[in-house]
């Protein structure tokens, strides 16, 4: 999406990448830490 919306500003993309990667790491271990408690209760 960020991609998309500053295609021609190549620094953005760059700041997206890292945005991405930092927040996709963070949802990846919300994911994998909320099914743990949901399955020993």
């Amino acid at each position: 999406m960020l991609k998309q919306a500053f295609p021609s500003e190549g620094f953005c993309t760059q700041t997206s990448s890292r945005l991405s990667r930092n927040i996709a790491p963070a949802s990846g271990d919300v994911k994998l830490e909320r099914p743990v408690p949901s399955e020993s209760l």
